[in-house]
């Protein structure tokens, strides 16, 4: 099986903390007495995840170009949700729907930074192009410090067709261009119209 791997402290911590299936911890030795790296150890024996204690180099090795902080985990891929995974979330929660998409994020950091505030905002799920956009590699998980682990994302082929979907779903959808002062439009759910304009 392929495996993901995450790096550092805050990252490792909020996998475990979610649930995240990891296969394996590396741990350098000089950190193992560190205080967040024993809350780390012990999320991870309570889940009965093997620790493997390691030299320095054996780090460097296995993330060569990772700001490790001392700590990596292996984990099953990242996978994505699915549109249907998302819609019934605002349900389960007794809360009003909302939703973040996406159009052009290609940087991974800026990608990370946006889930970070997403979480804080209570946003339900968050949707990308599949093209020209960021996907949820490591820099993101990075960037993200955890926020990954709870807030869904969904890959999609065509943002205007989902957008709709969102619309015959019952829920609003206001849209926002970088650099502007006003909306680009506001869609009432169910209206049909491509550019989403309001009344």
């Amino acid at each position: 099986m392929h495996k993901d791997k995450i790096f550092g402290i805050n990252p490792v911590l909020e996998a475990l903390k979610a649930g995240r299936p990891v296969q394996r911890l590396l741990i350098a030795e000089h950190r193992k007495q560190d205080r967040d790296v024993l809350s780390i150890l012990r999320l991870a024996r309570d889940a009965g995840i093997e620790v493997r204690m390691v030299s320095r180099d054996a780090l460097k090795r296995e993330a060569p170009q990772a700001t490790h902080q001392g700590v990596v985990a292996l984990a099953a891929a990242r996978t994505y949700a699915t549109l249907d995974d998302i819609l019934g979330i605002p349900a389960k929660r007794g809360e009003a729907p909302l939703y973040l998409v996406l159009d052009g994020v290609e940087d991974p950091r800026n990608l990370g930074a946006i889930l970070r505030t997403a979480e804080t905002a209570g946003v339900h799920g968050v949707i990308i192009p599949e093209r020209r956009a960021a996907g949820l590699t490591e820099s993101v998980a990075k960037s993200a410090a955890g926020a990954l682990e709870y807030v869904p994302v969904v890959k999609v082929v065509n943002i205007v067709n989902t957008l709709e979907e969102l619309k015959k779903a019952g829920v609003w959808v206001i849209g926002a261009e970088a650099g502007t002062d006003s909306h680009e439009g506001v869609g009432r759910p169910s209206e049909p119209s491509s550019r989403f304009k309001g009344p």
